[in-house]
């Protein structure tokens, strides 16, 4: 029964009778071997089937061992592959020009065969351990980016305070529903929750789409905003259609669950944000301001399975949606605002979408979906 190789190694060596020995010699452990006869051919072979490493001679005609380590460094695919050097050429000078060309190691001919496996194994550990740490970076880059904005974690990387920022035009979206305390009382706090959690991802998917980015969910409460770390054309319109949007959702999500029980509020405003990060503990991007109370005053005065916006934002988007007139609304500590209700897009007005509803309802209910978006995971 064959067994998985421990590794592929490619040896380099002009010399049939040289290459013939190492390979047999090689042979010994299981390994999956590779040979070249020159610096071009080398290149090659281990462009089609990536090596874990290079066993390498330096003495070759036309492009020697120097120049096919410097040639092979320079291309990102082979940057972390480890290149051994071997050579009769033991004096200082070669040994030293080994390393500048990007060797990680230097073994005289003729070698000790234990000598020779021993500076393998290790080599191969170190790339592995090497590949292990880069792959736990990987993963705690694609967490942090799921949690911070991209500027935040570059000054935080670069030991700088990530200090809060003015953004003078903000849009805010937030969500909530009707009698949430009475849909988990009927159906189980278990099931509310692993609703909510496919809702929320299908929010997560709409939002982006429109160029927004959820900023935190409190409860069953989800806010996202709008022009404040991308810039999106036409932000406005992109907020409200974003909320037309969450409500097919919630539509073909009842129908699709076989009851009414989600009914959606929306709330949208225009405005000045502080946006930043503050504390240390469990840090998290958020935005603070008079904007984000009246947003969420909005939510609160939309009717349901409706969307409220504010006379700032109707001022703008007006004449692509279709409104209900204007309302005057008594804001607690706020007082009387004019409010509108958007029911449509007007006149054929459409912002392009790459989201399908019917398949998001499918997609938001795969338990796989978090580890898949994060990480790009398949399994």
């Amino acid at each position: 029964m064959r067994t998985t190789p421990e590794a592929t190694i490619l040896v380099v060596d002009d010399n049939k009778n040289n290459l013939d020995l190492m390979l047999a010699t090689l042979s010994e452990h299981n390994y999956r071997l590779l040979a070249a006869t020159s610096g071009e051919r080398a290149i090659k072979v281990a462009s089609k089937v990536k090596p874990d490493l290079i066993l390498m001679d330096i003495q070759m005609p036309e492009m020697d061992g120097f120049e096919t380590t410097i040639k092979m460094k320079s291309m990102p695919e082979f940057a972390h592959i480890p290149i051994l050097f071997l050579s009769a050429l033991n004096d200082l000078k070669n040994i030293v020009k080994c390393f500048e060309s990007g060797g990680v190691d230097y073994i005289s001919k003729p070698f000790q065969k234990e000598e020779l496996f021993a500076r393998i194994s290790t080599h191969l550990k170190i790339r592995k351990l090497q590949d292990e740490i880069e792959s736990e970076r990987d993963k705690i880059s694609a967490i942090l980016k799921n949690i911070l904005p991209e500027k935040h974690i570059s000054n935080l990387k670069e030991g700088k305070k990530p200090d809060p920022e003015n953004v003078e035009k903000a849009t805010i979206l937030f969500t909530d529903f009707e009698n949430f305390t009475g849909i988990a009382k009927d159906i189980g706090p278990a099931a509310s929750v692993a609703s909510l959690n496919e809702i929320f991802w299908a929010f997560d998917e709409i939002t982006q789409d429109f160029g927004l980015e959820r900023v935190k969910t409190i409860g069953d409460a989800y806010m996202a905003i709008g022009g404040v770390n991308k810039t999106t054309n036409h932000i406005e319109h992109a907020t409200a259609a974003a909320g037309l949007k969450l409500q097919e959702f919630i539509a073909s999500y009842n129908q699709q669950n076989g009851n009414q029980h989600w009914k959606l509020r929306v709330g949208v405003h225009k405005g000045p944000v502080i946006a930043g990060i503050i504390g240390y503990q469990k840090i998290a991007f958020d935005v603070w301001g008079h904007t984000i109370n009246f947003a969420a005053r909005l939510e609160n005065a939309a009717e349901t399975n409706g969307i409220c916006v504010s006379e700032q934002l109707y001022q703008v988007i007006q004449e692509d949606f279709i409104l209900k007139k204007k309302e005057v609304t008594n804001f607690h500590n706020i007082g009387e605002v004019a409010v509108y209700h958007i029911t449509d897009f007007k006149n054929g007005y459409q912002i392009p979408s790459n989201v399908d509803v019917s398949k998001l309802i499918d997609a938001s209910k795969d338990g796989e979906s978090l580890l898949k978006k994060i990480f790009g995971i398949q399994h």
